[in-house]
């Protein structure tokens, strides 16, 4: 067994704002709305997920002579609490552990996946709530298998009490992605696919999230091909891994970026009531930086859900910088949080954004829709996850000081609603607005129903802002003859209300 050398942990203070907002840090959290937890030779976090008391479980690896998996558990102040014999779990499988994915099951058990050794093999590790083996999965709470098989994502199946287990992931190689199934004991189910793997033989590259839809027997998946430009969400049946053929094309929707290339899906989410399935990224655009993207198609036949951002895409530009998404969450009242990391201050700091059901930037949630946090050197959010009532949302993932250059493991936690008796931006604060005519040629008119002081923004499909004008009263106008021919957004909003909705130049 290896040994732990020198645990501390670093709390960075950041100034509080007199009132709190959807997307400023809980200063609860931590003293400053952050807690970072530092080894000698660095560590760091890959996923997080929440146990039913709030507590935060954390998944990832410290570094000493090679990568060595370990888990461990926040308090909603952001202290370390105990968690199995100390105030961490580790196991020793040999070299290069990493624990990738983490799920807490509902009857309270926590699920850790992840790969190991070289070539890489995937592993599974069962936990009792207080971070002790279950020792009723594989051997002392450890499974695993030997299959070129690099483990990503995870989810699970629940029937009569017992949980089988689902990985997607992809070979060493990037040759072949997959979905590895697991019985409820940890034994690879043989009847699934070939051998336990039901392999995407269109394409190569990786699956890099998963959900499973238990209710019709579903699992869904998001990837990306390793040589080539796109991503891809396929369908598959739970008992046996085939494609479900009704959906997309024979089972697989692909899809490129319309303003870009070089197309990277990174996480998937899954609404059973609409049957919506909804996948957040990142690609290279046609200026050479990286901007992010959610698409939403239909979860029974893949087809684009066109009451999301403009034909079922959305492109959130921020120009001149490059912003990646590594994992979002569904918020009650069907909006979206995604989190991942951007350059935009040069070096790389936490980037935490929100996304109306309608796919366009949340303009009350931080700073037009986006929040960035510089924790300190180079920061990077890896997994994203709500607490029960959905009013903070918690951002783990690493922290790099430039000066020691040795990673650290971060979690944020951020206000997604105002607090009691504290009023913010309002989206849905029933403001309506009727444009006309669109399409349009040249001059377009404005009304809402609340007489104000509005900003008026188009932008257009790459998310740079092409005309904005200050306005006031009831109805109001713009000349858009100037705009070049296509498909634009026009956001209408104030200090309460936001309004979004798509504009048509002929």
């Amino acid at each position: 067994m290896k040994n732990l050398y020198t645990l501390f942990i670093c709390i960075f203070i950041f100034t509080n704002l007199p009132a709190q907002n959807p997307g400023d840090l809980d200063p609860a959290f931590g003293g400053s709305g952050v807690s970072t937890v530092s080894f000698l030779y660095g560590n760091a976090m890959n996923d997080i997920s929440i146990q039913a008391d709030e507590k935060i479980v954390a998944g990832g690896y410290y570094q000493f002579s090679s990568k060595n998996l370990l888990a461990f558990r926040f308090k909603t102040d952001g202290t370390l609490d105990n968690f199995g014999v100390a105030t961490w779990y580790e196991a020793d499988l040999g070299d290069d552990e990493m624990i990738t994915a983490t799920k807490v099951l509902p009857d309270g058990k926590i699920i850790l996946a992840g790969y190991y050794g070289s070539p890489y093999s995937s592993f599974v590790i069962k936990l009792l709530p207080d971070g002790m083996p279950d020792g009723s999965f594989g051997i002392s709470g450890i499974a695993e298998y030997s299959a070129d098989f690099i483990a990503e994502g995870i989810d699970y199946y629940e029937s009569g009490g017992l949980y089988d287990l689902f990985l997607c992931g992809h070979s060493t190689d990037f040759s072949s992605p997959g979905i590895m199934k697991l019985g409820a004991f940890g034994m690879i189910d043989l009847t699934f696919g070939t051998d336990g793997i039901s392999s995407l033989g269109a394409h190569d590259g990786s699956y890099y999230d998963i959900v499973v839809d238990g209710a019709n027997d579903h699992i869904y998946v998001c990837g990306s091909e390793f040589i080539g430009n796109d991503s891809y969400i396929s369908k598959h049946k739970t008992n046996n891994g085939s494609l479900v053929s009704t959906f997309g094309n024979a089972g697989c929707f692909t899809f490129s970026a319309p303003t870009g290339n070089t197309t990277t899906s990174t996480t998937l989410l899954y609404h059973s009531t609409p049957n919506l399935v909804t996948v957040f990224g990142d690609f290279i655009h046609t200026d050479l930086d990286r901007d992010m993207f959610a698409i939403r198609i239909s979860g029974a036949d893949g087809s684009l859900d066109n009451t999301f951002g403009v034909n079922g895409w959305s492109s959130m530009r921020v120009p001149d910088s490059d912003e990646y998404i590594n994992d979002a969450v569904a918020q009650n009242g069907g909006k979206y949080i995604f989190g991942g990391y951007t350059d935009f201050n040069t070096d790389k700091d936490f980037l935490l954004g929100r996304v109306m059901n309608n796919g366009y930037l949340d303009l009350g949630f931080g700073d037009a829709g986006l929040v960035i946090t510089d924790v300190t050197g180079e920061d990077i959010i890896n997994g994203l996850a709500l607490n029960n009532d959905h009013t903070r949302v918690y951002a783990g993932g690493v922290s790099n000081a430039a000066a020691t250059d040795v990673m650290a493991s971060t979690v944020a936690c951020y206000y997604t609603s105002a607090p009691v008796g504290v009023e913010a931006v309002n989206p849905n604060n029933k403001l309506n607005v009727s444009t006309f005519p669109n399409p349009c040629s040249d001059i377009i008119t404005i009304k809402v129903n609340t007489e104000g002081n509005y900003t008026l923004d188009i932008v257009d499909l790459t998310g740079k802002l092409v005309k904005q004008k200050e306005s006031s009263g009831k109805s109001m106008q713009m000349n858009v003859k100037s705009l070049d021919k296509g498909v634009y957004i026009l956001n209408v909003y104030n200090s309460r209300e936001q309004h979004s909705s798509k504009l048509v130049k002929q």
